[in-house]
């Protein structure tokens, strides 16, 4: 079945629309995969795969809940999910199951609130951490929504590109450093981001 998808006027959301529907014609429903390249060429095999669904999202009438741009998915430790979707400026929140909770944040420039949010994350407490670029900081939630605080970027970080919090609560950041704008870093820091110790450098960023 068909279904409609929102199309925003940028190149990038028309591919990815399109890449949805692809999707769903080819993934969602039987299908057969006529050849099969084998170290034998002369040798052509049919498979046939029987797909059988593990999780549902359920519809709401919660207008955050549609996704536009989902740059970001965890797991707590109960098996809830939570999803980042940057053009709609929140976290979506669904149970196990699949099935939809509550949005998390929102647009604007208050407390709990994103401007250019573009990555999740997720500790062993079940706090959330969203890096917001405008902001410069990581924008901390528990796990029911609400906000704990803003932890702002060191002055020697110009963008962050992925960021984990491990067993011990500390930041593991990999970024690009003011003036070093051909070298990509990693380094650990404190939860309150202070700089802990270098982990990896390299001078072409991957």
């Amino acid at each position: 079945m068909w279904k409609y998808y929102e199309i925003k006027n940028n190149s990038f959301s028309i591919f990815l629309s399109l890449l949805l529907i692809v999707f769903e014609y080819l993934f969602l429903n039987n299908f057969i995969i006529e050849e099969l390249n084998c170290s034998d060429r002369s040798t052509k095999k049919s498979i046939k795969l029987d797909l059988t669904e593990d999780l549902h999202i359920e519809p709401s009438k919660d207008k955050g809940f549609l996704f536009y741009g989902l740059a970001g998915i965890v797991a707590d430790s109960k098996g809830n999910i939570y999803l980042l979707d940057i053009w709609n400026y929140n976290i979506l929140k669904f149970n196990k199951n699949g099935v939809f909770i509550k949005t998390i944040g929102r647009k604007g420039e208050g407390p709990g609130e994103f401007l250019i949010p573009f990555q999740l994350s997720i500790d062993l407490k079940d706090n959330l951490y969203v890096c917001d670029l405008s902001k410069r900081a990581l924008i901390k939630f528990d796990s029911e929504g609400r906000f704990l605080q803003n932890i702002k970027y060191p002055s020697h970080v110009v963008k962050i590109d992925k960021i984990l919090i491990d067993s011990d609560f500390n930041i593991l950041c990999g970024y690009i450093p003011i003036g070093n704008m051909d070298t990509y870093k990693i380094d650990k820091f404190d939860q309150n981001f202070h700089f802990l110790l270098p982990i990896y450098e390299k001078k072409e960023y991957p």
